[in-house]
């Protein structure tokens, strides 16, 4: 536990500098989402997002989100990796501020026309 010591700063913030610790290779395949699915903010979420110390690389992340644009575009537009992307994502899925909508479950499925 020497490497996570007691704190008495809000939890919300030790979970995140604690998930700052994961490297891109400890995340398991499952852990690694679509890179062409599409981050979104719940309320909740996004109002944590604006309390929470994130860092430079996260505050270009958190304000790139919009629901519409997927993984891989956000990380190229802010100028950063995917892996880099994939381990924001990780940390801010895992702390409920953003849903993640993979490419597949946004595609219709085929031979069904669009709801008018």
């Amino acid at each position: 536990m020497k490497n996570f010591p007691a704190s008495t700063e809000d939890p919300d913030h030790w979970v995140l500098g604690s998930l700052r610790q994961v490297r891109f290779e400890n995340l398991l395949s499952a852990q690694r989402p679509d890179p062409n699915g599409r981050p979104a903010y719940p309320r909740r979420g996004y109002e944590l997002v604006q309390k929470l110390k994130v860092n430079d690389v996260e505050a270009r992340f958190a304000t790139a989100i919009n629901g519409s644009e997927s993984l891989q575009s956000i990380a190229k537009r802010i100028g950063i990796s995917l892996n880099a992307a994939l381990l924001i994502l990780f940390r801010f899925a895992t702390l409920d501020l953003i849903d993640y909508w993979s490419s597949s479950v946004l595609a219709l499925p085929s031979g069904e026309p669009a709801a008018e």
